[in-house]
């Protein structure tokens, strides 16, 4: 059995629950019909408290998209919990969303304002938007500045500062979806114990199973493989799928200089977005079981055959 992050374990009843207070729904056998009668006011709330000078940037819309605006449209014709799940997938791990901003000192400092949205029963929500047609849909002021972030710069916002926001909606105006406060947390401590780096220790009388993997995960490969030239101080690396009495993972074998305690977290880092369902293992060539492993295997990443 392969240890999934199951993101949308609770997405359909807190979906329900939140949006039977913001729009109009029905049931029918098990599934959401939705009926897109708006509720949101049209006006936004400025709450100046946002200073951010890491991982963001200004950009101006354009030809920016996600892939969640298709989920979005699939999920709207056949709603399930395992595209629910591809779905959370996508924005947890990789998507970045559009938000309107307001730069009071015309971009001279990184303090900004973002725009929440307040309905009509007076509850704020952080808007964002997939694509720039999503956007356009808010009639606010034109001059306004566009930041592109992403979940963790979302969460961040809404979890670490005492606005009372109720959490993060995604295409307000469009085919919607929300994730509340109290969810959005469990899905930042989901995700941050899914990033751990995982250095393998071999429990006595373990049974574990090593192949080459079925389909190679060339994206991840490429991305650590970039993160390792940076280092300078890596030789080989080969990556294999395991699995164990617990769960499957990709097991990375790593051929290096230094200290393990800084190469391991900036390779874990570089991967994170690119692992799949599955955990990321690290353990030292030096190891004797990691030199067993991947005796008959070929490295990905060699720098010693050069």
């Amino acid at each position: 059995m392969v240890k999934e992050p199951l993101w949308s374990s609770r997405a359909i009843i807190d979906w329900q629950v939140i949006l039977k207070e913001i729009f109009l729904i029905k049931f029918q056998s098990n599934s959401l019909i939705f009926i897109f009668k708006q509720k949101f006011l049209f006006i936004f709330v400025i709450i100046n408290f946002l200073r951010y000078n890491r991982n963001c940037e200004i950009v101006r819309k354009g030809d920016f998209m996600t892939k969640v605006s298709e989920f979005l449209e699939k999920m709207y014709k056949e709603p399930s919990p395992e595209l629910e799940n591809e779905m959370l997938e996508e924005i947890i791990m990789r998507a970045n969303f559009l938000s309107y901003i307001n730069r009071p000192d015309n971009g001279k400092t990184d303090i900004f304002s973002i725009n929440m949205l307040l309905t009509d029963d007076k509850r704020l929500y952080l808007p964002v938007f997939t694509d720039a047609e999503e956007l356009a849909k808010w009639p606010i002021p034109g001059d306004m500045d566009t930041i592109e972030l992403n979940f963790d710069n979302y969460s961040e916002i809404i979890l670490d500062h005492t606005h009372d926001i109720e959490g993060l909606v995604i295409n307000p105006f469009g085919k919607s979806y929300i994730i509340s406060e109290e969810w959005l947390r469990e899905l930042k401590a989901m995700k941050e114990e899914r990033l751990e780096v995982r250095e393998l220790k071999i429990p006595v009388n373990s049974k574990i199973l090593l192949s080459e993997p079925e389909k190679f995960p060339t994206m991840l490969a490429e991305e650590i493989s970039k993160c390792c030239d940076e280092i300078g101080t890596i030789n080989r690396l080969w990556l294999l799928e395991m699995t164990t009495e617990k769960d499957e993972s990709w097991l990375l074998v790593v051929d290096f200089k230094g200290d393990k305690n800084i190469i391991f977290p900036e390779i874990n880092y570089a991967a994170k977005n690119y692992l799949g369902m599955r955990y990321l293992d690290m353990i030292s060539y030096d190891d004797e079981f990691a030199k067993k492993s991947v005796a008959n295997h070929k490295a990905f990443y060699d720098k010693i055959s050069l």
